[in-house]
């Protein structure tokens, strides 16, 4: 009897053994056994996505913070942006600097076209050469001289976006193009005219804090030029920056 009991505890303690040797093998063949919760949040820590993380670390705020461009302006239709402005014209006669002043009202119908009207009073004034040639010469040049522009556009926004100064500081933009008709007010120092002309525009604007406007662009004005002595057609482009103030729409 002592025997067989001396031969069963061999028995067990060989297979105590053998459990314990293919544990130690596993161990060393493969990496750490890992609780079941534990793979799971691993499991959902790696599928989450950037956005996600994005807005963890940003205490969940709205994702579109981050976006650097975008669709149109949140509220644009059915905005009256009224404005204010000065131009300068590029590409008048050399003897005659001319300087506009602009009051301007534009109409956003939708997020992409809207219509525009604008008046530009012209003041004019003689160079320092073409003074001298009148007062030492007595040559007057040969010039004309715009004393009003008034304009109706309709246009379109080429390009949307927003760009951020500061994590809380937005603004908006958008390029647009125009094309409209309008009158021309001219001079020739004795009789005065009004003439035709096709107008077109190209600028870009930009929109703080929703109710504040500011517009740079180019206006080209195509039309028939009266002289002192002579007449054609000529093209005047004024360079113009505006200031405005938005009513309306959604804010």
């Amino acid at each position: 009897m002592q025997k067989i009991f001396s031969h069963k505890a061999a028995v067990v303690s060989l297979l105590i053994s053998s459990a314990s040797m293919s544990q130690i093998s596993t161990a060393a063949d493969g990496a750490p056994a890992i609780p079941a919760a534990a793979a799971t949040t691993g499991s959902n820590n790696a599928n989450v996505g950037l956005a996600d993380q994005m807005d963890q670390l940003s205490g969940g705020s709205n994702r579109e913070k981050f976006y650097v461009v975008q669709s149109q302006k949140s509220g644009n239709v059915g905005v009256y942006d009224l404005a204010i402005g000065a131009g300068v014209n590029a590409s008048g006669d050399v003897n005659v600097k001319s300087t506009d002043t602009i009051f301007r009202a534009k109409y956003h119908a939708s997020n992409r076209f809207f219509v525009s009207l604008a008046s530009n009073q012209v003041k004019n004034q003689f160079n320092v050469s073409a003074q001298r040639r009148i007062t030492e010469d007595h040559i007057y040049p040969d010039v004309g001289f715009v004393t009003a522009r008034n304009d109706l556009s309709f246009g379109y926004n080429l390009i949307y976006g927003k760009a951020r100064f500061t994590k809380d500081t937005v603004f908006f933009f958008d390029q647009y193009a125009s094309l409209g008709v309008g009158l021309i007010e001219q001079t020739d120092t004795r009789h005065s005219y009004v003439t035709p002309a096709i107008v077109g525009d190209l600028g870009i604007s930009f929109w703080f804090a929703r109710r504040v406007s500011l517009a740079v662009g180019g206006k080209t004005y195509r039309f028939h030029e009266t002289r002192i002595a002579t007449s054609s057609g000529a093209n005047h482009v004024i360079g113009y920056a505006n200031v405005g103030v938005l009513l309306g729409g959604a804010g």
